[in-house]
């Protein structure tokens, strides 16, 4: 956002004079706002701020509510129009007129012009009987453009802009358009169209074909001949100017392309009113879902999935802001986040808590540490902060100043904290239901969410708030410390997880991380259940004969002390990683033998696990390397290898997270 007020409040009379040429302070101007016959419009105060008041209408306020009024702008689209016109976003402050075009009535006399600038801007304006501009039309009745031609023709083509017009009148051809662009005909106009030929040529794009549309609607039984010519090849939003410029570029002549334009039109019957579809038209079959060129794409990888609403929600104090800050800026770079990978994209982290200075110091030490590993800490341009320090600030959610995000290029929205970013009862369902149909909004509009919220006090597995939240969200995720009898809050040898809880429309997943005070930050960590799980399996190697669930569970339980409904668990999630089942044994139901170590894969994690050299001190004896599936009948219960001969670590991987219930 913008910091620019400071230095567009002093120049405030040049942005005035921009809109009413002369005026100063202390003398009264007519006032853009109404008809004013005797000067009302006023300049008042100091320099440093210079404000407006029409004795007239009543309008007032600073530079910034004048721009807001004559443009119909918000807050910061009139700081934007303001910087453009003073220079302030990098561009030169003058732009340069490029055409000039003139707008007449029926005999040829000037109304008012439009002003054409580079880069691409118009204005209108209109004779002030002296010899100079007045910068608007009020109080002007808008006409068509060429309008002369327009009246004398028996045919006419309509296009969208008064370039289009003029590129086909240098080819001979007679055309107009209404002022102000797509969608802006008025009923004024069809008059002029009585009993003649219109052939309407939209641009290439919705706003284009959707304004043709309602011309053809205007024009029909008031015109002879109404027809809409679709020209093929166009770019997105291209026009008939690009028709004829690519035709230019091909050799073809002025009347090559109009005879290539003329059999266009012969082909193109007659605009009718298309019929409406039918409901069941208007749904997906089965194949069409088939068909779409889509798929679930994540922004962090099985975490954070692109074009959701996530919710990330943990107590306060956990670390929620440092934890995003270093994820938003992996996605801004494009960098992994540890191991998982991420798609680039704009990110926008909207803070309505943290103090700068706190902020500042997260960042750069995110930013060392990003040094440290990589040797590059970036140059984070894609990372944007919307700080309470801008100007304007972040808007609240259920403000109607919300829409003002949706003026960002679609990225990461990352809101801090959900409740902060709305003033609504965090209790109330119909409350939430009007911020989370805001943040949709957005999700249609391209962006991604991430909302950080809070837990209430004594109970980390469930968010704060309203119960529609998790019917209105498309996916949670937690981050919790994983507690023990011994756990010291803060420590920095302590275990969080983080990963999907209670909902999600997507495929859950998690992950482990330990906190890193030196960079304030998080770092992946490894599975605290592998450690337990790698124990399990020597208990069942050293018994030397397969074990039923009851046997397993009994045995894991007298060795290692670990409650039963923990256990339970464990045998579950170490299937297919450190035993396998074997259910053709039949007589004493289902086994469990140790699963061939040299076919587990390749670690997940950052840390180093226990592996094994695969050759000399496979503790299985899987000598040959063929993955030779494993039963009761070729299981062999060798025990392990003897103190000191080689011991590695065991790579792991695809351990099979638990499900969140």
């Amino acid at each position: 956002m913008s910091n620019n007020i400071a230095e567009i409040k002093p120049r405030a009379l040049e942005v005035y004079r921009h809109y009413i040429p002369g005026t100063t302070s202390g003398r009264n101007s007519l006032c853009p706002f109404h008809k004013d016959k005797n000067p009302s419009f006023s300049l008042y105060g100091d320099s440093s701020d210079l404000r407006f008041k029409c004795f007239g209408c009543g309008k007032q306020g600073d530079v910034i509510d004048f721009l807001k009024e004559y443009e119909g702008l918000d807050t910061a689209g009139a700081i934007r129009r303001a910087e453009e016109i003073l220079g302030l976003n990098g561009k030169p402050a003058t732009k340069e007129i490029v055409a000039v075009y003139d707008y007449t009535d029926t005999e040829g006399n000037l109304l008012y012009q439009v002003v054409r600038y580079e880069p691409k801007d118009f204005r209108q304006r209109r004779p002030d009987g002296k010899g100079g501009w007045i910068w608007d039309i009020k109080g002007v009745e808008p006409v068509l453009y060429n309008l002369p031609e327009v009246v004398k023709s028996n045919y006419v083509f309509i296009v969208e802009g008064e370039k289009d017009v003029e590129n086909l009148r240098r080819l001979g051809i007679k055309a107009t358009c209404n002022p102000m662009g797509a969608g802006k005909w008025r009923d004024s106009y069809s008059e002029y169209f009585k009993d003649k030929r219109v052939y309407i040529i939209p641009d290439n794009d919705k706003p284009g074909r959707d304004h043709a549309l309602q011309v053809a609607r205007k024009l029909k039984g008031i015109a002879s001949v109404v027809k809409v010519i679709e020209l093929q090849g166009l770019p997105e939003k291209g026009d008939i100017s690009d028709w004829i410029r690519l035709r230019q570029e091909e050799g073809k002549t002025g009347e090559a392309i109009k005879a290539d334009l003329k059999s266009i039109i012969e082909a193109t019957p007659e605009w009718s009113e298309p019929e409406p579809p039918s409901l069941l038209s208007s749904l997906l079959r089965w194949n069409d879902i088939l068909s779409l060129d889509v798929k679930v794409e994540y922004l962090l990888d099985k975490l954070i999935p692109k074009g959701g609403i996530t919710l990330l929600f943990g107590r306060g104090g956990i670390g929620k802001t440092s934890l995003t800050l270093q994820i938003g800026r992996a996605i801004a770079e494009g960098l992994p986040f540890g191991e998982l990978e991420t798609i680039k994209t704009p990110v926008y982290y909207i803070d309505f808590e943290n103090p700068v200075g706190v902020l500042k110091e997260r960042i750069e030490c995110i930013g060392n540490a990003l040094k440290d590993q990589i040797g590059w800490a970036g140059n984070a341009e894609n990372f944007y902060v919307w700080h309470l320090s801008c100007s304007p600030q972040p808007p609240r959610l259920d403000t109607n100043d919300w829409v003002l995000y949706k003026q960002l290029p679609p990225g990461l929205l990352i809101f801090d904290t959900l409740r902060a970013s709305h003033l609504a009862d965090e209790n109330d369902s119909q409350d939430m239901a009007v911020v989370i149909s805001r943040l949709k909004e957005l999700r249609e509009a391209g962006f991604t969410i991430l909302l950080l919220h809070h837990t209430p006090k004594g109970n980390e597995g469930i968010y704060k708030g309203s119960t529609a939240l998790l019917d209105l969200l498309d996916h949670c995720l937690s981050i919790e410390e994983l507690k023990g009898e011994d756990t010291i809050e803060f420590d920095k040898e302590n275990t969080y997880r983080l990963g999907a809880r209670l909902k999600t429309r997507y495929e859950p997943y998690h992950i482990y991380l330990k906190f890193n005070p030196d960079i304030k930050g998080f770092e992946f960590a490894k599975d605290p259940d592998i450690e337990l799980m790698e124990n399990m399996y020597e208990i069942l190697t050293e018994e030397g004969r397969p074990l039923n669930q009851t046997e397993f569970s009994k045995t894991v339980r007298e060795k290692m002390s670990i409650a039963k409904s923990k256990t339970e668990k464990l045998i579950k999630k170490g299937i297919g990683i450190f035993w396998v089942e074997d259910k053709e044994a039949g007589k004493r139901g289902l086994l469990y033998l140790p699963k061939r170590i040299s076919q587990f894969p390749n670690t997940i994690y950052s840390q180093e696990i226990r592996k094994y050299n695969s050759q000399s001190d496979d503790p299985l004896g899987n000598k040959g390397g063929k993955n030779i599936a494993e039963t009761f009948d070729n299981t062999v219960f060798p025990n392990f290898p003897e103190e000191g001969s080689g011991n590695q670590e065991i790579d792991l991987t695809d351990i099979d997270f638990e499900v969140i219930e």
